[in-house]
């Protein structure tokens, strides 16, 4: 169930950044990618990565950014 946990995380973030709640979306994101870290599921927390790091670079945070 954590993988379908984290999916479900992932989808909140999409719709948190649509709304443009940045903050809440990349919270979703950080807790999805500590689930698929977890789990080895490595491809799903790759995408977190980028997620994360296109939400932060749209918010400005560009050295945060860069470590994803």
């Amino acid at each position: 169930y954590e993988s379908y946990r984290a999916r479900c995380l992932w989808m909140l973030g999409i719709i948190e950044g649509a709304r443009a709640q940045y903050s809440g979306s990349l919270a979703y994101y950080g807790q999805a990618l500590q689930i698929y870290q977890a789990l080895g599921e490595l491809d799903y927390a790759a995408t977190m990565q980028h997620l994360l790091a296109d939400g932060l670079g749209t918010i400005g945070q560009f050295p945060e950014a860069w470590r994803h």
